[in-house]
């Protein structure tokens, strides 16, 4: 029941096939969160979640443009280099392959990396270095460690050195959160 045309956005359209990929991205991810908070997943929620998250993206990419932000070649591999990094993989052969078997080809997240350069340095010159400190960090895995006590799952809780690559995604997309709204 999803639309051809989800939202416009200052005449811009997300459509029905953006929309789907980015909740098919998120899918598997907000599933295992769940999981690990005890939780059942509300998918009308991360719907609309993701709804309100292309929105905003798409509203920085276009205040991005109007400030005429750029993406060098060199900043677009820096990211690239960090998100290999922060999934494990050894090379970014190894990335793009992986992500080529979820159905992005390279030219796609070349595209997507440039827009996240964009977008990043759009923030940060709005709200300064997003990077989290230690003590942000090891109080968003105290608080993930409490939730999963005070919840049924059973499972053991990763490690803090585990776990930071993504606590410190989550904490910096929250720091960009604030920026936005």
């Amino acid at each position: 029941g999803i639309p051809e045309v989800v939202v416009e956005v200052n005449e811009e359209e997300i459509t029905r096939e953006e929309f789907i990929s980015a909740y098919e991205g998120q899918f598997q991810l907000a599933v295992m969160q769940s999981q690990m908070m005890g939780q059942e997943l509300d998918q009308d929620q991360l719907k609309v979640q993701i709804a309100e998250s292309m929105v905003g993206t798409e509203l920085l990419m276009q205040e991005a443009a109007n400030r005429n932000y750029d993406a060098s070649e060199e900043s677009i591999n820096q990211t690239l280099d960090e998100l290999v990094a922060q999934n494990g993989m050894e090379s970014k052969e190894e990335f793009l392959a992986a992500l080529e078997q979820q159905g992005m080809d390279e030219e796609n997240v070349m595209s997507e990396l440039a827009n996240q350069v964009k977008i990043t340095a759009l923030i940060e010159a709005e709200a300064g270095d997003l990077t989290p400190t230690d003590e942000e960090l090891q109080q968003a895995y105290d608080q993930m460690t409490a939730q999963q006590q005070r919840g049924e799952d059973e499972a053991e809780m990763p490690s803090f050195d585990e776990m930071k690559p993504n606590l410190e995604e989550q904490i910096m997309m929250q720091k960009e959160q604030e920026v936005v709204m």
